[in-house]
C-alpha cells in the first residue's frame, strides 16, 4: 500500500501577519517540516509524536485486526520531505524474503482471495505437489497458537520437517488425502494405530474481510486536521530563529 497525501498549502498560510522576505525564505523548509510532521511526527513538534498519519494507522491496525503482531501493527513508515521534494509517502515496511507485510496489509484493505501461506511452506520444504498451488491450508484446533492467534512457527517447522506421503509411520506427518473415509486433502499427524489427526485442511481459497478498508480516508483525515497548524507553528518558529541571527 502507498498513501499519498494532497495538501492545500496556500489556504493554510497565516493571514493576519505582515508577510516579509523572511517568511518567503523560510516557507519551503517549513512546508517540508510540516509535511514530515504530518506524516510521521517531528522532534521539533512534540504534539506530532502522537498526532500523525503513521501513528494513527498503527492505532487503527491494533484496533481493527485480530491480535496483530508488532511487525504488523507497526508496519507503517513514511519518507522525509525536504525543500527539493515537498512530499511524503506512507508505505509498509516490507521484508519480502521473510514475511510480506505489504501483502498482508493490502489483503486487509482490499479484501478478496488470500494468497497461499501454509501450503507454500509445505511445498517449499517438502516438495509435496499434492497441496495444489491454489490451495490455502487452514489450521485446525490441533495446532498450538501463539499469543497473536497464529500457528506457532516452531510447530509448523517441525511438521514440515516430518512431512511425507506415508500414513503408517507414527510420529510422522502425512500430506495428502487420506485413502480411507471422506476426509479432505490436508496435513495430518500420524498417531498410534495409523490414526490421523488433522493439523491443516486444504481449502480452495480463503477470503479476507476488509477491517482496514477505510485506512486511506483515515490517514487523509488526520493530514487535513494537523497540517495547517503544524505549518503555521513551524513557519513562525523558523522566521523568529532567522531574525535573531
Amino acid at each position: 500500500m502507498t498513501l499519498q497525501l494532497r495538501l492545500d498549502i496556500k489556504s493554510e498560510l497565516p493571514k493576519a501577519i505582515k508577510w516579509t522576505d523572511a517568511y518567503t525564505k523560510q516557507l519551503p523548509f517549513s512546508i517540508a517540516q510540516a509535511i514530515t510532521a504530518t506524516a510521521k511526527g517531528l522532534r521539533q513538534l512534540p504534539q506530532s509524536k502522537r498526532k500523525n498519519v503513521v501513528a494513527d494507522l498503527e492505532r487503527l491496525a491494533k484496533r481493527k485486526l485480530d491480535r496483530p503482531k508488532p511487525g504488523i501493527s507497526g508496519a507503517f513508515r513514511a519518507s522525509t520531505a525536504n525543500k527539493r521534494n515537498l512530499r511524503s509517502e506512507v508505505t509498509v515496511k516490507n521484508k519480502p524474503e521473510s514475511f510480506n507485510r505489504n501483502r498482508y496489509i493490502t489483503g486487509n484493505i482490499e479484501g478478496g482471495a488470500r494468497d497461499p501461506m501454509w501450503a507454500a511452506a509445505f511445498r517449499k520444504f517438502g516438495g509435496f505437489l499434492t497441496i495444489q498451488r491454489a490451495s490455502v491450508l487452514v489450521p485446525t484446533k490441533n495446532v498450538p497458537r501463539d499469543k497473536y492467534g497464529g500457528p506457532k512457527r516452531a510447530f509448523v517447522k517441525n511438521a514440515v520437517n516430518k512431512a511425507g506421503m506415508t500414513a503408517n509411520v507414527p510420529g510422522q506427518v502425512f500430506v495428502g488425502k487420506p485413502a480411507v473415509g471422506s476426509r479432505p486433502l490436508g496435513v495430518y499427524r500420524v498417531k498410534a494405530g495409523n490414526k490421523l489427526e488433522a493439523l491443516f485442511i486444504a481449502k480452495d481459497q480463503a477470503l479476507y474481510p476488509k477491517p482496514l478498508g477505510n485506512i486511506y480516508n483515515y490517514g487523509r483525515a488526520r493530514a487535513k486536521n494537523v497540517f495547517g497548524p503544524y505549518l503555521r507553528q513551524l513557519l513562525k518558529r523558523n522566521v523568529e530563529a532567522l531574525t535573531k541571527r
